[in-house]
């Protein structure tokens, strides 16, 4: 005697117990007695897991013709009309209740009038749900959450302190490099000079000879040996303060020779004050005594000090 087996109709999903052996004509087809739809119970089949595996020859496969289709006429098909219970259910009926469940399907079958109330009762649910209004526009969800912050921008006190630590080190930078400064912007010396009066540093004026004009100057041999006179007039062109220059000598001969060379600092020819003043002009008269003969030319320019 063949053991029954449990088989679900993939349509409504219902749970049947049936006997194999009234299969065998049908090639395992039977139709539904719940939806009345046909389907395969070998293969929607609950128990095939208790069958042994088979091995299949995939090159067997390829080369043999596939079979005809069963036919499906759902008239000549057994009608399954003992359910056990509804899939959903049978998975959320303890297993010590499987037992009283399963004890269903030993009623008698349900007869054609139950069958209609059923359909009648099914046509009544979809009409109930089809006829319910759908949701015109989905519902609203927010976007953030009541704990999150937005995000915020610096503050200003932090954007005034960084302007303040830049300002800093751009000052640090030009006071450490002020002597360059001057020398590439020399209009800033007076600046740099009251900076320095309050911090205690020291800077010296640029050094500039283009502006140093010398406007007049003459070497005169006097009547006792040895002895010459050097008149010079010098100006500053400059709208700013110069440091005072240095003042070379260069005694030649009669073809251009060098005959002597010596330079005269400010403190000798009678430099007074600090720097040059700017746009100021001087003019000196000195003394000189040399025992080199053949004296005819001179030449007297400013130098670097």
């Amino acid at each position: 005697m063949n053991a029954l087996r449990r088989v679900r109709c993939p349509h409504c999903q219902t749970v049947f117990r049936v006997d194999p052996a009234k299969l065998e004509r049908s090639r395992g087809w039977a139709r539904c007695g719940h939806c009345l739809e046909p389907f395969d119970t070998a293969r929607h089949a609950l128990d095939a897991a208790a069958e042994p595996a088979q091995r299949l020859d995939f090159d067997r496969l390829l080369h043999t013709p596939a079979p005809p289709a069963p036919e499906t006429n759902a008239a000549t098909l057994p009608e399954l009309d003992q359910p056990t219970v509804f899939s959903p259910a049978w998975e959320a009926i303890p297993s010590g209740n499987r037992q009283q469940a399963e004890g269903v399907s030993d009623a008698p079958p349900p007869s054609s009038s139950a069958h209609e109330a059923r359909r009648e009762e099914d046509a009544v649910q979809r009409s109930s749900f089809a006829d319910e209004p759908l949701l015109s526009e989905p519902p609203l969800v927010p976007t953030t959450f009541p704990f999150e912050r937005q995000p915020r921008g610096p503050s200003p006190f932090a954007l005034l302190a960084v302007l303040l630590l830049l300002l800093a080190a751009l000052a640090q930078v030009a006071y450490l490099w002020r002597q360059e400064w001057i020398q590439r912007f020399p209009q800033t010396f007076s600046y740099w000079e009251r900076v320095c009066q309050e911090l205690g540093c020291t800077v010296s004026p640029p050094v500039d000879l283009q502006q140093l004009v010398l406007e007049h100057s003459e070497l005169i041999r006097e009547p006792a040996p040895g002895r010459w006179t050097l008149t010079f007039a010098l100006r500053n062109r400059a709208a700013y303060p110069l440091p005072w220059p240095t003042l070379e000598l260069t005694l030649s001969d009669a073809i251009g020779r060098s005959l002597l060379r010596r330079p005269i600092p400010p403190q000798e020819w009678g430099a007074t004050g600090p720097y040059f003043p700017p746009g100021e002009r001087v003019e000196r008269t000195l003394a000189l005594e040399t025992f080199e003969a053949g004296i005819v030319g001179y030449e007297l320019r400013p130098i670097a000090p």
